[in-house]
């Protein structure tokens, strides 16, 4: 199966985290799915990346970047640590399988915590 499209959603919630938007350009090649210009933007902040999945091998590749990411807005973050803030900066890859991942990553944490 072959195919491709964009999907967009607005004003949802996922893992009790509520964003503004999501959208992806998706495509389906056979056994392997792909996503390009993926923008997710939530709590004034923006998370961008790309990557894709095959099926068949197992094997997924992605990137993301967030910038401003400032903690006290994610709830989940406010309930762990309701005193606390920062703003977070992350640039993570991935390159391996769900078991091993291969992921690397660089965060940056500016504020108190």
């Amino acid at each position: 199966m072959d195919g491709a499209g964009k999907i967009s959603l607005v004003k949802g919630v996922a893992y009790g985290e509520p964003y503004d938007s999501a959208a992806a350009d998706l495509a389906v090649r056979g056994q392997e799915i792909d996503a390009r210009n993926a923008v997710l933007m939530m709590h004034g902040a923006r998370i961008a990346g790309e990557g894709g999945y095959d099926m068949r091998s197992g094997r997924l590749h992605g990137h993301i970047e967030g910038d401003g990411l400032v903690l006290s807005k994610f709830r989940t973050f406010a309930k762990a640590s309701p005193n606390a803030d920062g703003t977070l900066t992350l640039v993570a890859d991935a390159d391996g399988t769900l078991e091993q991942p291969g992921l690397k990553a660089t965060a940056k944490l500016t504020g108190s915590c």
